[in-house]
């Protein structure tokens, strides 16, 4: 029985496995093979937590059609990380689900939405879609306009816009492996025949105001009150994600001392130390009224600053969605994304969800948007880095199965608890409709235990060791300002 509601009228059991905010290559990502010294990445091994991951998912594709991949963004940790690192430890993630081989865990094909800190693979990626076009049309003819996002809904006759350097490293990282990788962006979209079951998928930056912050500028000059397609709102604001939010990592020492103060933003611990000995910094060798006034600025921004960039929304932990994230989701749900379902279905679904990750803070609720027929499903597929030294219990990651019918289970792989253990796996059934099949995970889950368990033993530790290795790195900074400032001058 068990076996056929694994099943149900398809023979794809799982069509889609939705992930995100893996931030593969970062030291605090969970995934990511880190060294015991906290403060480089080995390379050559997968994290136990990652081989751990493959084999559950592995048991629970078995004997099945396998899965498309649909990662919703922050694959990579671009803003924080070397781009080596980051390809080095995706290679690892790509042996542990068999990407791209026969019997693999998941398809042959993979679904990349990009997130803030891996965005530059979108640009990057448009910027060649957009050479092609160029290279296709006859002298003489006007060039297409380029575009800054993709249909929500696949389109047959435009061209996809392929992930080449996804592909790439799915090639390098097992011989025999090929992929098809595929870019959507902002907005990736599933419709059953109906057309009155809808699931959109976005990273979820755009529903946080800081990566809106030049069309907020913008609102200074014009109408305020004007609502903005995804396309503008990617227009306007890409430049601003790509300068600081997914470039930096590849910016050699001076991308290592942005991470570092990243990190001391988020800890709250030598934060004001670092502004202090900037500000001393500035004012060396000067003296007067002005300079004392510039150095007064400078450290009273640079404090703006701070609060602003700590409270973002992943380092929000008193709620699932802070008062401006749930703002900004009523702008996104209502405005962009409702357009383009009218747009390109003719109406709103009656049943839509809309699955995000972003915030590192997994949910399952609903919530009235105005536009929409009946409250929209929100899925949260949190994320696998650990922010603070201190336990978040709001914090962990799922993944999301979908099926051929867009039934909806929301499997939670972990989460923080406040004694600073994790949370065994728990399947979630997305709406009524899907509680037999997530009876079904469930089951199948507990017939490979071993297997559940022992993932769970791989992020207890990884999760503990993680917390130690960003106290250990606090220490080291605070050490370094005292030195520093111990120096003459």
């Amino acid at each position: 029985m068990v076996e056929n509601l694994l099943q149900p009228r398809s023979v794809e059991p799982v069509r889609y496995l939705v992930v995100s905010d893996l931030h593969l290559g970062a030291l605090n990502s969970v995934l990511t093979n880190v060294a015991d010294s906290g403060t480089a990445v080995d390379r050559e091994a997968a994290s136990p937590a990652l081989s751990a991951l493959g084999a559950c998912l592995a048991s629970l594709t078995a004997r099945s059609v396998p899965p498309e991949l649909v990662v919703l963004g922050d694959l990579f940790e671009l803003a924080l990380t070397p781009l080596d690192d980051a390809a080095a430890t995706f290679a690892h993630f790509a042996r542990a689900l068999g990407l791209g081989t026969p019997g693999g865990a998941v398809a042959r094909q993979l679904r990349f939405v990009a997130g803030n800190h891996d965005h530059h693979m979108w640009t990057r990626a448009r910027m060649e879609h957009d050479a092609r076009i160029v290279r296709e049309t006859p002298r003489g003819q006007p060039l297409q306009q380029p575009e800054h996002v993709t249909a929500m809904f696949d389109d047959p006759a435009a061209p996809p816009v392929r992930a080449r350097f996804i592909e790439a490293l799915v090639e390098w990282s097992s011989d025999g492996a090929s992929i098809e990788a595929v870019h959507s962006y902002p907005n990736f979209g599933l419709v059953d025949g109906s057309g009155e079951r809808a699931i959109v998928m976005h990273h979820g930056h755009f529903v946080e105001h800081l990566y809106r912050i030049v069309s907020s500028l913008d609102d200074l000059f014009g109408d305020p009150s004007r609502g903005r397609s995804a396309s503008e709102l990617e227009r306007e604001n890409a430049g601003w994600i790509d300068f600081f939010w997914s470039s930096e990592g590849d910016s050699g020492d001076a991308g290592m001392d942005v991470r570092v103060l990243y990190e001391s933003l988020v800890s709250g611990r030598t934060i004001d130390a670092e502004i202090n000995r900037a500000s001393r910094l500035l004012g060396r060798g000067r003296r007067g009224f002005v300079a004392r006034l510039e150095r007064y600025v400078a450290t009273r921004l640079a404090l703006r600053a701070h609060h602003t960039l700590a409270q973002r929304e992943r380092h929000h932990s008193q709620a699932v969605l802070s008062r401006d994230a749930d703002t900004g989701l009523e702008m996104y749900l209502g405005g962009p994304v409702r357009n383009e379902l009218d747009s390109a279905l003719g109406h709103v679904p009656a049943d839509a969800t809309f699955l995000f990750g972003h915030t590192h803070k997994p949910f399952v609720a609903t919530r009235g948007v105005t536009g929409y027929p009946r409250p929209v499903t929100l899925v949260n597929t949190g994320g696998w880095v650990v922010d603070h030294p201190e336990p978040e219990p709001l914090k962990g990651a799922t993944a999301v199965l979908i099926d051929a019918d867009l039934r909806t289970v929301a499997l939670e792989l972990y989460r923080q608890r406040a004694d600073g253990t994790v949370a065994p796996p728990a399947a979630v059934a997305v709406g009524s409709v899907s509680v037999p099949w997530a009876e079904a995970v469930r089951a199948r889950m507990a017939a490979d235990q071993s297997a559940w368990a022992g993932l769970t033993t791989a992020l207890d530790e990884a999760v503990a060791a993680r917390r130690r290795q960003l106290l250990e790195r606090d220490a080291a900074t605070e050490a370094r300002i005292a030195r520093a400032n111990a120096r003459p001058g």
